[in-house]
């Protein structure tokens, strides 16, 4: 097989299909040891949410993402005149450079500079402006009363990202402001297929969601690991781990604490993965925070950290992507989601059968799943017959290689729910992972 071919399969996308799959402390973000010791300074304190303390280890720095990460960091410990003060200085001297004019923006909203008209249209018309810079500013217009501005900013946020849920909600809203209730219907109907949730479900008049089933999220045992092998084509690529580390508590909720791996195998030279996300699933299957770091040859390294609020209905994500610091602050829908509890879920549901829309973390905004029981079958898995339950998750989203976001995982019928096999459709076949058969405890589950 050619190079290309495995190429066109980057191992991020590998690494975002299996989330879909796998099922749960500190609740400051955690820096696996494997990159620790390649840890840029600052980036371990931002994670951890310590602000004060990255903007202390960066002090030195004079590079422009040196200066950015500091000032963005400035930025949310609350100091927005300082972070205003060096982004100015960084814009001046790097007058095409994105980064400093989409925090410049940012950092004058915060502190209401007169500057701040000027910069939101310079940064409209950035040609590397994204559909987050437009989704960022049609939500601040919206809270401004910026009604038909606000508009304008989301219609180019959606059509830059037309699976963007936030978008396509706020654009309905902006059209209602503007008293013209056929596109905003137009507009919330399409956020509908993206998540039929209970906010843009109100907003057309419908019924509320069904509530979740109960026992949604049968954890792993303290101390138990899953481990599969994840095969595309012919070839056994990579290694996927799952294990609950325990339970602590976090926001007065008990949690467990999941993580989940991927590694590539050695000597296997198309694809470098290393990557390792880890959450703090409550007992009704909801997330209350997401750390990951993610390392490979094909896509941009990154690192995230969640933390979902429930009593204040935020959620905060801080991330590094390629040495640039940046946070988002989120509505909190309810259930929320990140890519390891999503198999959880599905767990629940070869328990109780049902189906379930939710929201899920991915790349630090909101995008739609769905969850629906397919039925019983018969599978073989280590030479005997496994009594199973299909369940089949739907991401609305579009990945990278050809990534669907629809995953079929073959979950045993008994009281354990473990999760024999998944299929990730991409552009090219399916990725396929294969629970190995040393672990005792599923074997005996098996039989």
């Amino acid at each position: 097989m050619r190079e290309s071919t495995l190429r066109s399969v980057p191992a991020r996308a590998v690494s975002a299909a299996i989330l879909l799959l796998t099922a749960g402390p500190a609740p400051a973000a955690t820096v696996p040891d494997s990159a620790s010791s390649a840890t840029p300074p600052g980036v371990a304190a931002w994670l951890e949410g310590d602000a004060v303390q990255a903007a202390l280890d960066l002090a030195s720095r004079t590079d422009r993402e040196g200066v950015l990460n500091r000032a963005v960091a400035l930025l949310y410990a609350g100091d927005g005149t300082a972070a205003e003060r060096e982004l100015a200085c960084l814009r001046a001297r790097e007058p095409r450079w994105t980064p400093a004019l989409r925090w410049l923006a940012r950092a004058r909203a915060e502190v209401g500079s007169p500057a701040l008209e000027e910069t939101l249209q310079a940064l409209v018309a950035d040609r590397d402006a994204d559909s987050r810079d437009f989704l960022w500013i049609g939500r601040l217009r919206l809270d401004e009363g910026e009604t038909e501005l606000a508009r304008a900013s989301l219609r180019k946020a959606v059509a830059a990202e037309e699976d963007l849920y936030l978008g396509w909600l706020w654009l309905g809203d902006a059209e209602e402001a503007l008293g013209r209730p056929a596109p905003a219907r137009e507009a919330w109907l399409r956020a509908r297929t993206l998540y039929a949730g209970a906010e843009v479900l109100a907003r057309l008049g419908e019924s509320p969601p069904p509530p979740a089933p109960a026992d949604l999220a049968p954890p792993l045992r303290p101390g138990e690991r899953l481990r599969y092998s994840a095969r595309y084509l012919f070839f056994r690529f990579a290694t996927v781990e799952v294990e609950n580390l325990g339970f602590t508590e976090l926001h007065g909720r008990r949690v467990a604490r999941v993580v989940f791996s991927v590694r590539s195998n050695p000597g296997f030279p198309l694809l470098t993965i290393d990557s390792r996300f880890e959450s703090f699933i409550a007992e009704d299957g909801s997330v209350l925070a997401h750390r990951s770091t993610s390392r490979d040859s094909t896509q941009a390294r990154r690192a995230a950290a969640y933390d979902m609020d429930p009593a204040s209905g935020r959620c905060v994500v801080r991330h590094v992507v390629e040495g640039l610091f940046g946070f988002e602050r989120l509505p909190l829908g309810p259930l929320a989601q990140d890519g390891v509890s999503v198999l959880q879920l599905a767990r629940g549901l070869a328990r109780s059968p049902g189906r379930l829309s939710v929201l899920t973390a991915v790349d630090s905004t909101w995008k739609g799943t769905e969850l629906h029981t397919v039925g019983a079958e018969q599978i073989r898995w280590a030479g005997r017959d496994v009594e199973a339950i299909e369940v089949e998750a739907v991401g609305h989203y579009k990945g990278p290689a050809g990534l669907s976001g629809r995953v079929r995982a073959w979950i045993s019928r008994d009281g354990r729910a473990i999760p024999y096999k998944a299929s990730i459709k991409v552009a090219l076949g399916s990725v396929v992972l294969s629970l190995r058969e040393e672990a005792p405890e599923t074997r005996q589950a098996a039989r």
